[in-house]
């Protein structure tokens, strides 16, 4: 990310913001904050079901237009024409994103992104699309800087069956590759099954499913405690899931995952969910929440704060299985200045003669791994 300029302001309001809700089926909300006004559940919107390959064209295609509303005028009228009126955005914590995004003009970049992989709940009230994007500054001339990545959204089709984001995050990779180099190519999808009935039997069963997916996130953070981040990380992804960092190409499959975290050693981490939303087939989910790379030796001490976006299937009543993994890295507090750099201190003594002379700064960090969320230090791989 280009650090003040123009484009890091187009990121900052528009397609790398973690959007959060309330929604679909309902919500485990962990912690309640500000930015969610709705607390721990909302009603389910009436349930689709049926024909999922019109379900999954249906939601491509307002894919597709979102982008193109997009590049005909501009990311704050596209984005709020497609948020959904609970969404949050995470500005790094949550705020409201449809407020967020009106209080801002749109800043002078162009973005647009393709899908490449589609998903939608039997249910038909919860889907995510997946695939590249190519933000452009176009306020400086032909020269102005460009940036590529994959994104992530999650929708929530609405009462009157249109489609809108309630999540949507990225990261910032290394132009796409093959296939997914070429815009407008075919979508690849899960293998959700047919549709769900709805009643009460069904709302009973999203319920028991929210709490579960609950666990499995919980369960992962605890056994990446315990164990390490590529141990629980091999226990509970799909074979096809996708793996997205800051600053490395999409690791797509169990076996490029698992060359990806074997490559770099594992570090101290935690994790802590904020929100479990499950739809109400209880087949397709997201979760979110803090997570950080521990100081080795120091226990509670936090080296690099993060946050963590999971999209997860499950067959039947079977466990929940991660199909897209997202994590980034958060700025770390600034830290509390010592008392003789702090405003009207008085000027640092002179050392007394004889004292030793003061520590050696310590050597320069390496560039993070490549399975490390942006920023964190060498080896601090989560």
């Amino acid at each position: 990310m280009a650090g003040t300029s123009v484009l890091a302001v187009g990121l900052v309001t528009g397609c790398l913001g973690l959007l959060a809700t309330a929604g679909a089926a309902g919500a485990i909300v962990e912690k309640e904050t500000p930015a969610s006004p709705q607390g721990a559940a909302a009603a389910a919107a009436p349930a689709a079901g049926g024909d999922l390959a019109a379900a999954r064209a249906a939601l491509v295609e307002a894919e597709r237009a979102f982008s193109r509303l997009s590049q005909r005028e501009g990311l704050r009228a596209a984005f709020l024409a497609y948020l959904a009126e609970d969404a949050v955005l995470f500005r790094p914590g949550p705020v409201p994103g449809r407020e967020f995004i009106a209080a801002r003009p749109s800043p002078p970049v162009e973005l647009t992104w393709w899908p490449v992989y589609a998903e939608v709940a039997a249910s038909g009230d919860l889907g995510y699309t997946t695939g590249p994007y190519v933000l452009r500054e176009t306020g400086q001339g032909p020269g102005g800087e460009t940036q590529t990545g994959y994104y992530v959204t999650v929708w929530r089709r609405q009462a009157d069956g249109a489609w809108k984001v309630v999540a949507d995050l990225g990261a910032t990779t290394p132009p796409p590759a093959g296939s997914d180099a070429a815009a407008g190519g075919e979508v690849g999808h899960g293998r959700i099954g047919a549709g769900a009935q709805a009643g009460k039997k069904q709302a009973e069963l999203a319920e028991a499913a929210q709490h579960a997916l609950l666990a499995a996130d919980r369960g992962f953070g605890g056994d990446a405690t315990a164990h390490g981040a590529r141990a629980a990380y091999m226990a509970v992804i799909a074979d096809e899931a996708r793996f997205y960092r800051d600053g490395a190409p999409p690791a797509v499959g169990r076996e490029a995952i698992g060359r990806l975290l074997a490559s770099h050693p594992q570090r101290a981490s935690s994790w802590e969910p904020t929100v479990a939303v499950v739809a109400s087939s209880s087949d397709l989910g997201y979760t979110y929440g803090k997570t950080a790379v521990m100081e080795p030796g120091r226990p509670g001490r936090i080296r690099q704060p993060g946050l963590y976006f999971r999209i997860w299937e499950r067959k039947g009543d079977g466990p929940f299985k991660i199909v897209v993994d997202l994590v980034k890295a958060l700025p770390p507090s600034p830290p509390m200045l010592p008392p003789a750099d702090r405003p009207g201190a008085a000027p640092p003594r002179e050392p007394p003669p004889g004292a030793p002379p003061p520590a050696a700064p310590p050597p320069p960090a390496e560039p993070p791994p490549p399975g490390a969320p942006s920023g964190l230090p060498a080896g601090a791989t989560l």
